[in-house]
């Protein structure tokens, strides 16, 4: 009965592991072409034209408001990690909800009210609240 339990304590560490271990480096979003550069494993990225910020573990940037930068894991649970990121403007933070839907490809949820904005048709619209990432 021990090494039951023992066995899947292992398999659940592993798994949540394995979730924030495997979302490294660049993916894109080819419906707004937003890219993303992350390494949710440790604190590895310099974002880009922002030396106030301290290395962070990703950030997002193309055809949306500013840069959004990941500073904070705050929950990684069952394959799904939870992240706060902030915008470059300083002035706006999300909560977002990653999933592994496979090994190429995360989606992206966000978990608060506010919607993030971007370009889409040559037009400044409000981005939907989930987005699919491939890796490049």
């Amino acid at each position: 009965m021990k090494k039951a339990i023992l066995f899947m304590l292992v398999c659940m560490t592993s798994l949540m592991i394995n979730a924030q271990e495997a979302l490294n480096g660049n993916y894109f979003n080819e419906d707004f072409k937003i890219s993303l550069k992350v390494n949710l494993a440790e604190k590895t990225i310099k974002a880009p034209d922002l030396d106030d910020f301290d290395e962070c573990y990703g950030y997002f940037e193309g055809n949306i408001n500013g840069v959004w930068v990941i500073m904070k894991i705050k929950d990684n649970k069952g394959g799904k990690v939870t992240v706060r990121a902030i915008s470059d403007r300083g002035y706006d933070a999300q909560d977002m909800l990653i999933k592994m839907i496979d090994e190429e490809t995360f989606e992206f949820s966000l978990l608060t009210e506010q919607n993030m904005k971007g370009i889409k048709d040559n037009k400044y619209a409000k981005l939907p609240k989930v987005l699919t990432f491939k890796k490049k």
